[in-house]
């Protein structure tokens, strides 16, 4: 199967909970959205970088924005007409969308329709590109290395055997296996979901930045994958996955606090994603429930990764057999 394409289908329905897409259940890319924001982003970068070509790209050419758009315009309005037809309206629910919709159904003038789209809008572009690189990343380096899944299964399995996990397994019992956290934070580390840095302007007066004199109005930024390969904060083995390194048997106080500082996979300050807790909330809980109870064995040896804003990677084919528990 190809691993790349299932994660992203997973993240598309956990976000889709908005929606319910229902990725998983048919295994193809419904209605063309995955391919709709890949489009999207390619464009957003390139005019991001290349300012003038903006009124070409985006007045010229088709926004690949279309199919997401008319996706969530006819979801949004079969849900608020549905609220309309209902005496009370869904008032247990539990999915973005509805929770959205009975926001306007309240109070038209202060929650609009606008609000209710864009919501739905932002969840869907923005919450399942990220997570998927995520999750590939994580499982990728996992197959390269099988003794580090051996060790990670060990954690998982105790947890649940001695009772301090559930299967599945809960997120704040999550939280408590420090093996799984260092993997997960050392897979965000080596491949952070987005490429280039997120700019912020120099103000009046210029601004000297590490030594580096910059002039008021430049851009200037951090970039996450810079700075995660940085040998002088994550040692010379920066460039190799190693779980290890997240933990306090292993490094100093002063290191992890170092490693901390430069560990921007989400953003730092008012550039942090805003679907950061609902991203690690989705990884958290996949990654210990599919190494308990699958063995995954990589086909590929080496993937493709594209950088269109996001990250992507592509041709991660793999076997998937389920593991056998005591």
């Amino acid at each position: 199967m190809s691993l790349n394409h299932w994660m992203q289908c997973f993240a598309f329905d956990v976000i889709g909970e908005i929606t319910r897409f229902g990725f998983l259940d048919r295994g193809e890319d419904i209605k063309g959205i995955m391919q709709s924001l890949e489009t999207t982003a390619l464009q957003s970068t390139v005019c991001g970088i290349y300012l003038w070509l903006a009124p070409i790209i985006f007045g010229l050419i088709p926004s690949g924005l279309s199919a997401v758009v008319g996706f969530i315009t006819t979801e949004v309005q079969g849900r608020l007409k549905s609220l309309e037809d209902s005496e009370k309206g869904d008032r247990d629910a539990k999915d973005f969308l509805t929770k959205l919709a009975l926001l306007h159904r309240r109070d038209q003038e202060a929650y609009t329709y606008w609000h209710v789209f864009a919501g739905c809008a932002q969840n869907v572009a923005a919450g399942s590109e990220t997570t998927s690189i995520t999750l590939n990343s994580i499982f990728y380096y996992l197959m390269k290395d099988p003794q580090r899944v051996h060790k990670l299964q060990t954690e998982i399995d105790e947890a649940v055997q001695s009772g301090q996990a559930s299967d599945p397994i809960t997120f704040a019992q999550a939280q408590k296996l420090p093996y799984l956290q260092a993997v997960i934070k050392e897979g965000l580390r080596m491949h952070p979901a987005t490429g280039p840095p997120i700019w912020r302007t120099v103000p009046e007066g210029g601004a000297t930045i590490a030594g580096v004199e910059f002039r008021a109005g430049a851009n200037v930024g951090i970039n996450s994958w810079v700075a995660h390969h940085n040998k002088d904060v994550f040692g010379e083995d920066a460039a190799l996955f190693r779980p290890e390194r997240w933990l306090s048997s292993t490094s100093s106080p002063e290191q992890l606090a170092a490693m901390e500082k430069y560990y921007m996979p989400f953003g730092l300050g008012s550039r942090t994603c805003i679907g950061k807790n609902i991203s690690l909330l989705e990884i958290s809980k996949l990654v210990p429930h599919l190494i308990r109870h699958y063995e995954f064995r990589l086909l590929t040896p080496t993937w493709t990764s594209f950088n269109n804003w996001f990250c992507k990677q592509f041709n991660i084919e793999v076997t998937v057999s389920r593991r056998q528990l005591s």
